[in-house]
């Protein structure tokens, strides 16, 4: 049997204390996926939105509204609306039904809402300018990414995490480039060590 030279054994060991090693680089980040949709949903309304509301017939009951910390609209002669985590049609047959129901102050009304102006979402670490940008439709994390002008060359785009608002739960949940975002997202793109 003949012996094989040193360095042929230590060529066979490097590889695996390479793999271990940078297994253990990773960190800790988050444990648990981010949970939602695998498409865009239809836009729920919150806080800091703000939106136009169309009485038809009616100029004193339309115009823009900002959605307050209380998730409610002040609508002219109609008081406060709650309009947090409704869609813009889902408010639009609420303020229809509100104004024309029994004792309401209107003959069969027609109402239009739209977004003028989608809270935003915040994009933090390892990209050229973090910050608060508008939310779209459709918005991906890769979206969002290339708004902030893209990685730095530090980021490691394999450990993002984001902070959902609108669950209410505060712990990073770990997601990729292509998970949908909500609005009032925080993502947070980390430094690689390698």
């Amino acid at each position: 049997m003949t012996r094989k030279p040193w360095y042929q054994s230590i060529a066979l060991i490097i590889p695996v204390v390479a793999v271990l090693a940078l297994a253990g680089c990773g960190g800790t980040g988050p444990t648990t996926q981010l949970s939602g949709p695998e498409s865009p949903q239809a836009y729920r309304l919150g806080h800091g939105d703000r939106i136009a509301v169309t009485v038809f017939g009616q100029q004193d009951m339309s115009g823009e509204f900002d959605v307050d910390d209380t998730g409610a609209i002040a609508l002219p002669l109609a008081g406060a609306i709650p309009v947090k985590n409704k869609t813009p049609r889902d408010v639009e047959k609420q303020l229809e039904a509100q104004l024309g129901g029994r004792g309401g102050m209107l003959n069969n009304p027609k109402v239009n809402v739209a977004v003028v102006r989608y809270r935003p979402v915040y994009i933090l670490g390892e990209v050229q300018r973090p910050g608060a940008y508008p939310y779209q439709s459709g918005m991906t994390i890769l979206n969002a990414v290339a708004l902030a002008g893209g990685y730095t060359y530090r980021a490691s785009n394999k450990k993002i995490s984001v902070i959902r608002e609108e669950t209410g739960d505060r712990e990073p949940k770990s997601a990729s480039e292509m998970n949908y975002l909500v609005p009032g997202d925080v993502v947070n793109v980390p430094e690689r060590w390698f």
